[in-house]
């Protein structure tokens, strides 16, 4: 049902980062940061339907993350490296975490909403309300930031299509040894809301050690 949504969003991932490139290679260093974050959110937007093929997330998580929610990370526990292979893993270890209790930790470090910040911050000038004064500029981003994002949603990218494929073949392949022992999206807390009423969420996608 989701499959063709899904790789249009996954082409839209490509688009965007593309497009943060070419941002990037003209100096534009802040909105090649936010178009780079939202080639993410488009490829987190992908696994999230190929998810729904496999009924083991509902279509009210695919409203969530399509219509109102930013899906900014997918968090993958237990992913071995048969499946995506050593060097990917090796590259995604930001991604891939190995058990749930590394997942709690990792849940009270990791500051999604420093990803929608960044988002606003390439964008849009900000100006105190109090003050009136210039708190951030679309050009106070740094080359060195927008780069880190563009190599990391690189990354990331890559990790969300091999995870598709992954899934696509067991969709039409039911007797597939691997097995998804549960999808978790952690509960949103009032302090999450970010600038303009969005929420931030990550999921966390929790497989068997095949």
């Amino acid at each position: 049902m989701f499959t063709n949504g899904s790789k249009e969003c996954l082409r839209n991932a490509k688009r965007l980062l593309e497009y943060a490139q070419l941002l990037f290679d003209k100096s534009g260093f802040g909105p090649a940061q936010s178009i780079a974050i939202l080639a993410m959110e488009s490829a987190g937007k992908a696994v999230t339907l190929e998810l729904a093929n496999l009924g083991v997330v509902t279509k009210e998580v695919v409203e969530l993350a399509m219509t109102k929610h930013s899906l900014k990370k997918i968090v993958i526990v237990g992913m071995n490296k048969i499946l995506l292979g050593k060097e990917l893993i090796n590259q995604a270890k930001e991604y891939i975490i190995k058990d749930e209790k590394s997942l709690k930790k990792l849940e009270k470090v990791i500051r999604v909403r420093d990803l929608e910040e960044k988002r606003q911050n390439g964008f849009y000038v900000q100006v105190d309300s109090q003050d009136g004064a210039v708190r951030n500029t679309p050009a106070s981003v740094s080359q060195t930031d927008a780069l880190l994002m563009i190599k990391q949603v690189e990354i990331y990218l890559e990790l969300c299509t091999h995870l598709c494929e992954i899934f696509r073949d067991w969709h039409k392949n039911p007797l597939s040894t691997g097995i998804i022992m549960k999808v978790r999206i952690p509960i949103i807390k009032p302090e999450n809301l970010v600038y303009g009423g969005h929420l931030d969420y990550d999921m966390a996608i929790v497989f068997d050690e095949a």
